[in-house]
């Protein structure tokens, strides 16, 4: 994707998968792939609904709703603004800052290494396993008026928590 971020825009969707493999998945040069032959930029999303219902491998690190992999300009893409701007069924992200600063992570199928991915998944599990030590393992929960997440909240980030819960690393 070329051009300004403004005018590359993915809203207003509603994408269901039940599959190992990511709704939105924008995939840069560098990865293995011999038709991935130019660098991609970031897009504005938002307003769309995922909903992913894959239940195979729970430390799938394929699976998920967005993802870039790749060679790619992370200052393009938005993460914050996807986890924020978006609803899903069931997110989480990891990283040192999630969901403003997303682990980047490497991941091999098929033969091929994918690297610099990042991702909001679908599951716990496999942000656990892409986690480092001090990162941060966030989960997405929409509230409505009759529904309270008794979790508990971080007051400490930036959205005051609105949405999310998190969870340490162990």
């Amino acid at each position: 994707m070329s051009g300004d971020v403004d005018y590359r825009r993915i809203t207003g969707n509603r994408f269901a998968n039940s599959f190992d493999w990511p709704s939105t998945s924008v995939n840069g040069s560098g990865t293995g792939i011999p038709f991935f032959i130019f660098s991609i930029g970031g897009a504005v999303v938002e307003r769309n609904e995922f909903v992913n219902t894959f239940s195979g491998d729970r430390r799938s690190k394929k699976s998920g709703h967005i993802r870039a992999r790749g060679a790619y300009d992370n200052r393009e893409f938005d993460w914050a603004s996807y986890w924020h701007r978006n609803t899903f069924n069931r997110a989480f992200v990891t990283g040192p800052k999630p969901p403003f600063r997303l682990r980047a992570y490497s991941y091999t199928s098929d033969g091929i290494t994918f690297s610099h991915v990042r991702r909001i998944g679908t599951s716990l599990q496999a942000e656990f396993e892409i986690a480092r030590p001090g990162d941060r393992v966030r989960a997405w929960h929409h509230h409505d008026d009759d529904r309270h997440d008794h979790r508990g909240h971080d007051e400490c980030d930036d959205d005051e928590g609105d949405r999310h819960h998190d969870h340490d690393q162990r």
